[in-house]
């Protein structure tokens, strides 16, 4: 049984193929399925799309390529905040995904500038080992989440600038270009994203600070741990 020519035949059928598919077909593990795709990239025939549940392999043209991506309009990574960079991370999104496809300029830009600078902020200050992070687009919108298991914003703000409580904290925030870091920043990422996007939702030190750009409104409430 040739594997390689069966992982072609339905590349050329359906125009994408997943191991779970072979593996189907053929009886084999996936682990040796596994090596005919290797073998079948390795020779620049076809390439991986997508990670985890949602990678398939298509053929290695850029025809193929721009469909796949296409169809991927969801993205979760959990990153190693070590020589972590921005607009690398966004890059990697971009060349991975749909997410970006058929964007005005102007959504575009705007896209660019709140992910990147909220992901700044959790790169340089949170002193996380990790950051989890998630975009996807829909037909009317695109979201994104920056997780870490840092210190958080506000208690950041607190120690920073000798503030009793997490309430003084928001409040200093809300005056906008305010920085931790005045040698490194201007402070105006967040109050500009804030500003930018339809909602902008920050969790931190059990509070809930969010921005609504679609009634124009701002709200603080408890986090409830259950």
């Amino acid at each position: 049984m040739n594997i390689n020519s069966i992982i072609m035949k339905v590349l050329e059928k359906n125009g994408e193929v997943r191991a779970s598919d072979v593996v189907k077909k053929t009886g084999f593990s996936r682990a040796y399925v596994n090596r005919f795709f290797q073998e079948l990239r390795d020779e620049g025939k076809i390439i991986l799309i997508g990670k985890a549940n949602r990678a398939r392999y298509v053929l290695a043209t850029g025809k193929s390529v721009e469909a796949a991506r296409k169809k991927i309009k969801k993205l979760h990574l959990i990153l190693n905040n070590k020589g972590l960079a921005e607009d690398k991370v966004l890059d990697d999104i971009k060349k991975r995904t749909g997410i970006f496809f058929e964007l005005s300029s102007t959504v575009s830009n705007i896209v660019d500038y709140a992910f990147t600078e909220i992901l700044n902020n959790a790169i340089e200050h949170s002193l996380s080992e990790k950051i989890d992070i998630m975009m996807e687009k829909d037909d009317t919108h695109i979201r994104f989440r920056v997780d870490d298991q840092g210190i958080g914003i506000f208690n950041n703000i607190i120690e920073k600038r000798g503030l009793s409580n997490a309430i003084e904290a928001i409040q200093d925030l809300l005056k906008g270009k305010q920085t931790t870091a005045p040698d490194e920043h201007s402070g105006e990422g967040i109050f500009f994203t804030s500003k930018c996007a339809d909602t902008l939702v920050i969790k931190s030190s059990e509070k809930k600070l969010v921005f609504n750009n679609l009634i124009n409104d701002i709200f603080v409430s408890d986090i409830r741990f259950v």
